[in-house]
């Protein structure tokens, strides 16, 4: 993915050839994510009005995630250029492309196209997965017309998910009144316990507070999968509700399921939910075999204000799981006890999968230490772990030299570009440290 971040030196790359329309274009066709989001970006920096033609031939050949990016980028450009090819787009064949290019007309003022977004959802034979990219495209539409078609959808066999984004239409707890009605249909009647988890999590957000120990009830005696709660989470945090009865549920919930990735969500809920009582079960998360689980475990209790033991962090730096070495040296960062670095730069240097979270962690340190193992990183072969890099070397710097006015700019070379680019402006910002990195700080 294209992504230019803004950061300290002054950098002029590279003149590169620049690939024609049409090679953008069928790029935009890739089933390789970076090759179709470098050339979706691309075109999206051009803004030019010369590629309507060429995506209304292409967009309906495209895959789902490519007919958006072609709708994103023609919805950039002049309206006088922009509406008549949504228009063309809206009466595609794909319901997709369909709904998501009247939801552009929509979003630029032109309210007459929620009767294409409504036969879109009615189209025979949509696939579960399909209704729930188009549900999507609608999340945040205010339309009484539209809240009554997505209503009517709702049925025993939906996915939770597909259920959640029904009942989430117009994206603001309460706007469609017709869904409290169909939310307690559902925790009435659904034979699913994800559905009827979803639906009373809507009437919990809407201040319904009787459905809280039914709530509490279908998650103390289901086991909810990870992107079920993650429905429920979503519209308790909407709601900014975090009931009592729900947290208990969590507590009682949490020290048996096995999936390490929704043990972690349930701790960073309750974090957020700011109860500080009945947190033993986070506790005794921090002796978890997994170290995202004992990482969450911490953050959730120095959040919450449990005090940790230190020498419980210092074993937890010494752990050969370097999750949990992380999350100790984060909470000891905090209390101002440096001497967690040292472990979170060897992870950085190693083959470790938490390396991008490491360097997160000592970015958060601002010490110049960190300086040379960062610089090393932006060489890496891995985008993510150059944009890390780049990102946790900015807080450095600008942490070392707070008087300073870091103004200038690092225009990394796009995906592609020769490497010899990359290495020039790395070369330029390393030049910069060893000239100032004796200056004090």
């Amino acid at each position: 993915m294209l992504r230019v971040v803004l950061l300290l030196i002054c950098f002029t790359t590279a003149v590169h050839a620049e690939p024609s329309l049409e090679k953008l274009i069928a790029e935009m066709g890739s089933k390789n994510v970076r090759t179709r989001d470098f050339a979706y970006y691309e075109l999206r920096r051009r803004k030019d009005v010369g590629v309507i033609p060429l995506l209304l031939a292409a967009a309906p050949n495209y895959e789902f995630r490519a007919q958006l990016h072609s709708v994103t980028l023609i919805g950039e450009l002049p309206a006088s250029k922009s509406l008549p090819a949504l228009r063309t787009l809206s009466t595609a064949k794909s319901p997709y492309l369909r709904i998501t290019a009247a939801a552009q007309l929509h979003k630029l003022g032109q309210k007459g196209v929620v009767p294409v977004m409504i036969a879109a959802l009615r189209e025979q034979g949509l696939t579960e997965n399909e209704l729930g990219y188009m549900l999507v495209r609608v999340k945040g539409i205010r339309d009484p017309g539209l809240g009554v078609a997505l209503r009517a959808l709702l049925r025993d066999d939906r996915k939770p998910s597909n259920v959640y984004w029904i009942l989430m239409s117009g994206s603001v707890i309460g706007y469609q009144r017709g869904n409290g009605d169909a939310a307690k249909a559902l925790v009435a009647r659904s034979s699913s316990a994800g559905i009827r988890a979803v639906a009373a999590a809507c009437l919990v957000a809407k201040r319904a507070s009787e459905y809280e120990s039914i709530l509490a009830d279908i998650m103390r005696t289901n086991r909810l999968d990870a992107g079920t709660f993650d429905r429920v989470r979503s519209f308790l945090d909407v709601g900014k509700r975090y009931p009592d009865a729900v947290l208990d549920a969590i507590a009682d919930w949490a020290p048996e399921e096995p999936n390490a990735w929704l043990v972690v969500a349930l701790i960073r809920f309750t974090a957020e939910s700011g109860r500080s009582k009945n947190t033993d079960w986070i506790q005794g998360m921090v002796a978890h075999t997994d170290g995202r689980v004992v990482s969450a475990a911490v953050e959730a209790l120095t959040a919450l204000g449990v005090p940790l033991k230190a020498e419980l962090l210092e074993k937890l730096l010494q752990s050969k799981d370097d999750g949990a070495a992380l999350a100790a040296a984060q909470n000891l960062r905090r209390r101002d006890d440096l001497s967690g670095l040292r472990r979170a730069i060897a992870i950085v240097g190693s083959k470790s999968a938490q390396r991008s979270r490491a360097i997160e962690v000592i970015g958060e340190f601002r010490s110049a230490e960190a300086i040379e193992p960062l610089l090393a990183c932006m060489s890496d072969a891995k985008p993510a772990i150059r944009d890390a890099a780049l990102r946790a070397l900015h807080k450095t710097l600008t942490g070392l030299f707070p008087y300073r006015r870091f103004d200038h700019r690092l225009g990394l070379p796009p995906e592609g570009a020769p490497a010899t680019s990359r290495e020039a402006a790395i070369a330029k910002l390393r030049a910069w440290w060893d000239s100032h990195k004796g200056d004090g700080w």
